[in-house]
Parts: structure tokens; C-alpha cells; sequence
């Protein structure tokens, strides 16, 4: 069952660690969240493979998302174990190396996984993994347990032996028709939210939907986007939901922040020539939204 949540604050807040650096004791440039080759000895303070981990052997071919995966270059590590920062970066996410703390922040399908490598622990979402240790090769690649990645809500791994098929949120095409209006009109929001935590603190109930994605603002910005296939015979009661979220919205900059509160009072609320999907956009450019929006569910022939 998969039972780790994703994360919804921003990475930073995962480096609240109050433990003594060991930062100074690395060579120089040696970063392993990005993998950087510095010719120089690693220290065995952090190096060693976990007491569980199989002797290092090749990896195995990685699919992501319908695509394989280019592992030139990354060495070999134990049985079952993955690449971090290859795999952040051709997903769309980040990986971060924090000398100060010792620490890595990688984000992977919008989960922050936090690997710390003083005391080589691992946390998803804030909360320690019990049994997972990461995996540290000499010349500074980060590798975690690919069942880790398969217990993310949003992830599912397949294994043939000689393959990991890995498949994210950004393989529905929903979260495609998503993603690729916030970048076009270079929305703000950032803090996604499940079905179960819009109806909990947006008001928008999962029974008016049978599917429904939403990314929404935060701190001082409106910018919002919620598509969602409406369920039959429910279409009025999710435009009430979808209204009700835009004047929470305004409600939220009246007295406050002008440009925002303007923003949030030009949001528009669209039904898609195919009559079963609905957009919510607060952006700096709906025209744009909407076009595309309109573009990706066209009325059927």
C-alpha cells in the first residue's frame, strides 16, 4: 500500500536537522546530489555501501515514463538501487547538495526525499524511513532503493530482472494538459494537492469529479489551476465548487495585495468543447490557459 504523501511545502523546510556538518572533511567540489568528479580520494567516513547492499554490480536498463533512461557515466551500485539526481533531473525534478547540513534534497514526482548523510538516514516527506540507507559511490553519486520510489503515491515500479519501469504522474495525460499551461503561461502555484486535500481545505468534492488535479498558491500569489474530468450529471455542482474556490481566492487579497487580488478576480472557470472537463485558471495569461486548455479536450467527432 503506498502510504508516503507528497510533499506539499517547499524542499527547504526538510533541512531543519539541528546535527553538526561534516562538510569540512569532503574534498572540495564534492557534491553528492549532482555527482561532480573531483579526482580526489572521497572520504570513507560517508562511502560505504549499507551492511544490506549487494556488492556493486551494472545497473539495470531504467525506463521512465515510456522513455530509457541514459546511464552513461553513472557507475555501478548494489542491486536495486537507483541513480537520484539522473533520475530528478529527467523527470522534471531537482536535486539539491547542502554542504552545511551534509545533506542532499532531491524531488522526485513533487516528493521531497531527504538523504542525510551524517548519520545516513533518509526521509520522505519529513518522515524517517525505517531500513532505508542510501548508497554513496567513491566519486559522489547518490543512489536510494528503487522500492523506495515504488512506495511514493504517485510512482509505481515494475522489475523483469534486468529492467526498472518506472512511471510518474507526468505520464497521465491530464497532469501533461496541467504542466504544460503552467509552464506556457509560467504559473506561480506550486503547492499540488490530492482529491482528498481539496475537498479537506478547498471546498471542491471529489464526488462532483472522476479525476481532478490542482496546484494552488502560495504565500502572496493567486496563481491557481485545477482540470478535472467532471462526473456524470455533476457539472453544475463543480462549476459551485470551482466559483466558490476563486472568491475564497479573492477574498483572501481584499485589503491586502493588489495585483493578486486583481489576478484572482479575472480568473475564469472553463468547460472544454468535450463537455466533461473543467478548468479553474488564476494566471497572468488565461487567454493563453484557455486556448490550450480547449486545444487538449476538443469535442468528440
Amino acid at each position: 500500500m503506498k502510504k508516503i504523501l507528497a510533499l506539499t511545502l517547499t524542499l527547504c523546510l526538510c533541512l531543519s536537522l539541528g546535527v553538526t556538518a561534516l562538510a569540512a572533511d569532503l574534498p572540495e567540489g564534492w557534491t553528492p546530489a549532482d555527482g561532480a568528479r573531483t579526482g580526489e580520494d572521497t572520504p570513507l567516513l560517508i562511502a560505504p555501501a549499507p551492511e544490506t547492499a549487494d556488492a556493486p554490480t551494472a545497473l539495470p536498463i531504467l525506463m521512465l515514463d515510456g522513455e530509457k533512461v541514459d546511464t552513461t557515466g553513472i557507475p555501478d551500485a548494489p542491486l536495486g538501487y537507483v541513480p537520484m539526481r539522473l533520475l530528478c533531473e529527467t523527470s522534471g525534478g531537482t536535486a539539491s547538495w547542502y554542504p552545511e547540513e551534509n545533506s542532499a534534497v532531491f524531488s522526485f514526482d513533487e516528493t521531497g526525499i531527504l538523504v542525510n548523510l551524517n548519520d545516513m538516514t533518509v526521509q520522505v516527506a519529513q518522515e524517517l524511513q525505517e531500513d532505508v540507507k542510501p548508497y554513496l559511490d567513491p566519486a559522489g553519486y547518490t543512489f536510494l532503493p528503487v522500492s523506495l520510489l515504488d512506495a511514493l503515491e504517485t510512482v509505481s515500479v515494475t522489475d523483469d530482472g534486468e529492467c526498472y519501469t518506472i512511471t510518474t504522474s507526468a505520464s497521465d495525460p491530464d497532469m501533461k494538459v496541467v504542466r504544460s499551461i503552467m509552464e506556457a503561461v509560467e504559473l506561480g502555484a506550486r503547492m499540488k494537492n490530492s482529491p482528498a486535500e481539496m475537498e479537506e481545505y478547498m471546498g471542491i468534492h471529489q464526488e462532483n469529479f472522476t479525476s481532478i488535479i490542482g496546484y494552488f498558491p502560495m504565500m502572496i500569489n493567486a496563481d491557481t489551476i485545477v482540470i478535472g474530468e467532471v462526473a456524470e450529471g455533476k457539472m453544475d455542482a463543480a462549476k459551485e465548487d470551482l466559483e466558490a474556490r476563486k472568491q475564497t481566492t479573492i477574498q483572501g487579497f481584499e485589503g491586502y495585495l493588489p495585483d493578486p487580488l486583481e489576478m484572482a478576480q479575472n480568473g475564469q472557470i472553463v468547460v472544454a468543447p468535450d463537455g466533461t472537463h473543467i478548468m479553474l485558471i488564476i494566471s497572468g495569461d488565461n487567454d493563453t490557459a484557455i486556448e490550450m486548455f480547449n486545444a487538449a479536450y476538443p469535442a468528440e467527432k
